[in-house]
């Protein structure tokens, strides 16, 4: 896909429900607002278009809302990558990608950390096959996947701020 040029993290839709880890984000954060210059990588943010008019970002959650609390408005040309997909796509399992969270990006998002579920949809796979795994990652999506309910970057941030006690640190 083209360079889009700055893209306005207003435009990009985060894909998961929260952050792992927001103590990551505020160290990003103090390196951006000490450094304006300071580009984000080394791996780019990878953005996926539907063709629905939305950005999604598929991964670089953490790198996105360091920017939004640093007062970054735009991730920079280099900064990401955008790949066009299909909802059907993201709704299937694909065994060869490892992607056994499917979900639909508009109305979905998955938590914040899958590890706990991947292991489990490995076990089942190892012990019973690759079927009953199949049925095993419809049948639980509820552990892995929430309905939507942010829709910027800003909300995902100060969601995620207020779970550990502020942007500025503090327990309130």
């Amino acid at each position: 896909m083209p360079d889009l040029g700055p893209i306005e993290i207003t435009r990009l839709r985060p894909t998961q429900a929260g952050l792992r880890n927001p103590s990551r984000v505020r160290g990003l954060a103090d390196v951006l607002r000490g450094n304006p210059a300071y580009r984000i990588g080394p791996n780019p943010v990878q953005i996926s278009d539907f063709g629905d008019g939305q950005l999604y970002v598929h991964n670089g959650h953490h790198r996105v809302s360091a920017c939004v609390l640093a007062g970054r408005t735009a991730l920079l040309p280099g900064e990401y990558e955008v790949r066009s997909w299909t909802f059907e796509k993201y709704a299937e399992i694909n065994w060869s990608c490892n992607w056994t969270t499917p979900f639909y990006p508009p109305t979905e998002v998955r938590v914040a950390d899958l590890s706990v579920f991947r292991r489990a949809v490995a076990l089942v796979d190892q012990m019973a096959g690759r079927a009953a795994a199949e049925v095993f990652i419809r049948r639980y999506g509820a552990f892995y996947k929430r309905p939507r309910t942010t829709d910027l970057f800003v909300e995902l941030v100060a969601v995620a701020l207020a779970r550990v006690g502020g942007a500025d640190g503090e327990s309130h």
